[in-house]
């Protein structure tokens, strides 16, 4: 199974992930990774995908991403709410402001790349 990714850091172990995770090539190129055959994992430091062409019904792709849409949808409302709460923005400590600041912002990301891969 061909995998790709944005984290050209990794290059240098190309072997030892091929070996590891039994994959037939490791490209590594920059920008979008989105497509209907490809299984994409959004990390900290960049984006995996994988290619599932024959492998995964596209159907229950398409249904899995728009579970997880919904998910997100349902997580970031009341971290919404709570960042547009200016007095619990400031009596809360500034660390859980900055905390849930993050949580939001990492649920916004996924949020947008799920939408992506959706059509959205």
């Amino acid at each position: 199974m061909p995998a790709f990714t944005t984290l050209v850091e990794l290059e240098p172990f190309t072997e030892a992930l091929k070996s590891i995770a039994r994959l037939e090539s490791v490209t590594f190129t920059p920008g979008d990774l989105s497509s209907p055959t490809r299984s994409v994992a959004v990390l900290a430091g960049g984006t995996v995908a994988l290619e599932l062409a024959g492998l995964k019904d596209p159907a229950a792709e398409q249904a899995k991403l728009e579970k997880e849409l919904v998910k997100l949808e349902k997580e970031l409302e009341p971290l919404r709410a709570r960042l547009a709460d200016d007095s619990f923005i400031t009596k809360a400590p500034e660390a859980a402001v900055s905390k849930l600041r993050g949580q939001a912002e990492e649920r916004e990301q996924r949020l947008a790349h799920v939408k992506a891969l959706l059509g959205c």
